[in-house]
C-alpha cells in the first residue's frame, strides 16, 4: 500500500510540473531584438503551432507595406539562432524553404525577416513545430 501512494505522489508531481515547453505558452523571445517601426506587417506563414516535417517545403510568406529590395531569412529555437535559412533574396512577399532532413525536431522553431539595407528592421513569426 505504501509503494502505491508513494506512486501516485510521484506521478501527481510529475503531472503537476508539467512541461517548461508547454504547447499553451510559447516563450516569448526576450533578445531578439526587432524595430518598433518595421516595414512588414505581420507574417502569413509559418503561423502558430503550425506543424513542419524534415525534409519538406515550407512557404515563409509575410505583408510588405513598403519597397525592400533585399531580405535575409533566419532561423531561431527560442531565442537561440539556429541558421540562415537565406543570406540574400528578393523582397517579394514570400520565400520556399526545404527545411533539412537533419533538423533537431522542437516546437519553439521561429523565422526571422531581416532588412539587409537596415538590419534593425525585422521581423519575427510565431512559434511552429518541425517534427516527424
Amino acid at each position: 500500500m505504501r509503494e502505491i501512494i508513494f506512486y501516485l505522489i510521484i506521478l501527481s508531481i510529475l503531472i503537476l510540473s508539467g512541461c517548461r515547453e508547454s504547447l499553451n505558452e510559447p516563450e516569448q523571445p526576450s533578445n531578439i531584438s526587432v524595430d518598433e517601426e518595421f516595414i512588414f506587417t505581420k507574417f502569413n506563414s509559418p503561423t502558430l503551432l503550425e506543424k513542419f516535417s524534415p525534409g519538406a517545403t515550407m512557404e515563409i510568406s509575410w505583408v510588405k507595406v513598403q519597397n525592400v529590395e533585399k531580405l535575409r531569412i533566419e532561423l531561431y529555437r527560442k531565442t537561440t539562432f539556429q541558421r540562415v535559412i537565406t543570406s540574400s533574396t528578393e523582397d517579394t512577399g514570400s520565400y520556399e524553404w526545404r527545411i533539412p532532413i537533419l533538423i533537431d525536431h522542437s516546437r519553439h522553431y521561429r523565422i526571422k525577416i531581416i532588412n539587409i539595407d537596415n538590419e534593425s528592421q525585422s521581423l519575427i513569426s510565431d512559434d511552429f513545430y518541425i517534427d516527424d
